[in-house]
């Protein structure tokens, strides 16, 4: 049986898919911090819910209608949730398809640190510039 918090964070990346962004801000600490690596226009940290919705809202609109994140697996703890999905978006003339992975830190029932990280950071970077 999956941990509880693998399965709140499927149902997050559901709400995702569904474009329900705004839906997922009840299981964010006010908190938040969302580390986004690199040297590109998405790159930075992004505070609290106001500031994921940012994030998902810039990500959305640079990259593209066909920009899809597909949850491939989640490994969870009481504390910690870590999920591995693969990210594809076509802009400009470029295309992007990378492995992902996402580290989630849990406080209370509520997401307070999320860690993007990608197994290619120089495509994740050309793609954006």
């Amino acid at each position: 049986m999956p941990h509880p918090n693998a399965e709140l964070i499927e149902r997050l990346y559901g709400m995702f898919a569904a474009g329900e962004t705004d839906a997922v801000t009840k299981y964010l600490s006010d908190d938040l911090v969302v580390h986004v690596p690199g040297r590109n226009p998405v790159a930075g940290d992004y505070k609290g819910p106001d500031g994921f919705i940012q994030f998902m809202t810039k990500t959305f609109e640079l990259g593209g209608p066909g920009m899809k994140f597909e949850l491939e697996t989640v490994i969870a703890d009481d504390e910690h949730a870590v999920a591995f999905e693969q990210v594809t978006a076509d802009r400009d003339g470029k295309h992007l398809e990378v492995d992902d992975f996402t580290v989630f830190r849990f406080r209370n029932g509520k997401i307070y640190e999320m860690v993007l990280t990608s197994s290619n950071p120089y495509a994740w970077d050309e793609f954006w510039a």
